[in-house]
């Protein structure tokens, strides 16, 4: 019983995070695809990261191998901030040290789930000029 209880609030916290997503998705404001996420995650604004469950990504991203926050999808972004030796790694590594060093929560999700861009979406805590 207790297991049954236990898988019931994950699916309720998972259904209820699907839908805050999509109804930010629907004014806007919630980022989809790699490079939004990415974005929003180095701004320290996403409070929870909607990724597809699946192990067959071969996407890759840059990172500062001293901040853990500055994460790109490519090498120029990190070079304008400041980083002298960005770092070119998987992306699922380098979206779960970003997550973690901001404080935000990850939800695994089915592929029919929500509509994420390649897979990968955020619900923001905050957004700002640079929000999309």
């Amino acid at each position: 019983m207790t297991v049954q209880a236990i898988a019931e609030v994950a699916d309720r916290h998972t259904r209820d995070i699907i839908d805050r997503y999509q109804a930010r998705a629907g004014d806007g404001t919630a980022p989809t695809g790699l490079a939004e996420v990415v974005a929003a995650l180095r701004r320290g604004q996403v409070d929870t990261v909607l990724l597809v469950d699946g192990a067959s990504s071969t996407d890759t991203l840059w990172i500062s191998p001293d901040d853990p926050t500055l994460v790109a999808a490519d090498e120029q972004t990190l070079r304008a901030l400041g980083v002298r030796d960005p770092q070119r790694v998987r992306a699922d590594g380098a979206l779960l040290r970003a997550i973690a060093a901001t404080d935000a929560d990850l939800v695994l999700v089915g592929p029919d789930d929500a509509p994420l861009r390649h897979g990968i979406g955020a619900v923001l805590r905050h957004g700002d000029a640079n929000t999309p």
